[in-house]
Order: structure tokens, then C-alpha cells, then sequence
């Protein structure tokens, strides 16, 4: 085996490489060990907050991973998931500034409508036995709770910040083709 060859100055080297470059080859580095990448990381991540946001967003990697449970292999379903849950956030929002909080609960409804959909399909599974329905059920009716309340959430943090509790149009989309 080879020993590595390590630079006297190794954020020396990620440094003259572009910001994404320069994280990847950090993170690399802290990943074999190295105690000295992280502060570098730091650094990168502080001097290009960026490059953290679509890491740091764990509601958008949940929703990406309840699509995923969801609809499996099937693209289409997949899409239109997404699509729908985009929709959504987009009636919820109301086309106006939201909040830092009311994008957190807004995100809380997605994911819960998702979460919802999630245990509603593994609860009519015809090859679950007897216990196994029971559980089912009541992730059902855990997940139906959270819905419930993220959206009773959302409307109260709304009232207590003056706006408006937007009542989304219907989804005027129509899917016949004739």
C-alpha cells in the first residue's frame, strides 16, 4: 500500500481550487481523518453560505425520501408527487413573503401530507397480518394528527403575525383532454 502523499499546507492546495472544488476535497479529507479539514470546511461554508443551504434543508431531503417510499420505482408517480407538493407549497405560501416560520410550517404540511399518503398506502397492503394492520392504522392515524396540526399551527402563526390566512383557489389544472 502506498502511504499518502500529504502536502505541508493542505488548505493551501484547496484554495486555489473554486468553492464546490474546495468543499469536496475538504470533505474528502475529513472523511479519511484529517482533524484540520473541518475547520477548513468552516471556513468555506461561512465565506459561501451557498453551498450550505441544499445540504442543510433536511425538510427538502425528507420530502425527497417520502417521494422515494412512496412511489418506488415508478417516475411518473415520483414527478407528480413532486409536482403536488410544490403546488402546494405555492397555496400555501399565497404568492406573498412568508416568514422564516411560516416556510417551516408550510414544510411541516408537505411533509405530513406526504407522511400521510405514505401510511394510508401501507396500510391497505392485502399481505399484512393481523398485529401488523393494527400498526398500520395508527401510523395512519399518527401521521392524519401531524397534518392536522401542522396546518392548525400554520393558521395560528399567521393570525398572531397580522396576515392573512390564505385560502388557496381550487387547482384549476385540468386533466381532461377532450
Amino acid at each position: 500500500m502506498k502511504p499518502r502523499n500529504r502536502t505541508s499546507t493542505p488548505s493551501a492546495d484547496a484554495e486555489s481550487l473554486p468553492p464546490t472544488e474546495q468543499l469536496v476535497y475538504l470533505v474528502e479529507r475529513a472523511n479519511r481523518g484529517d482533524p484540520d479539514a473541518l475547520d477548513d470546511i468552516r471556513r468555506v461554508l461561512a465565506d459561501h453560505p451557498i453551498l450550505r443551504h441544499g445540504v442543510a434543508d433536511l425538510a427538502a431531503h425528507i420530502e425527497r425520501t417520502l417521494i422515494v417510499a412512496i412511489a418506488g420505482k415508478q417516475v411518473f408517480l415520483a414527478e407528480s408527487l413532486k409536482l403536488q407538493a410544490e403546488n402546494y407549497r405555492t397555496q400555501l405560501g399565497g404568492g406573498q413573503h412568508v416568514t422564516v416560520m411560516e416556510k417551516m410550517l408550510i414544510d411541516q404540511v408537505i411533509l405530513a401530507w406526504l407522511e400521510l399518503n405514505h401510511a394510508r398506502m401501507m396500510s391497505i397492503d392485502s399481505s399484512a397480518q393481523r398485529g401488523e394492520t393494527r400498526f398500520r392504522q395508527d401510523l395512519v392515524d399518527v401521521a392524519s394528527r401531524r397534518l392536522t396540526t401542522a396546518m392548525a399551527e400554520l393558521v395560528k402563526i399567521r393570525k398572531l403575525l397580522g396576515n392573512d390566512v390564505v385560502v388557496a383557489e381550487p387547482d384549476t389544472t385540468s386533466t381532461d383532454e377532450s
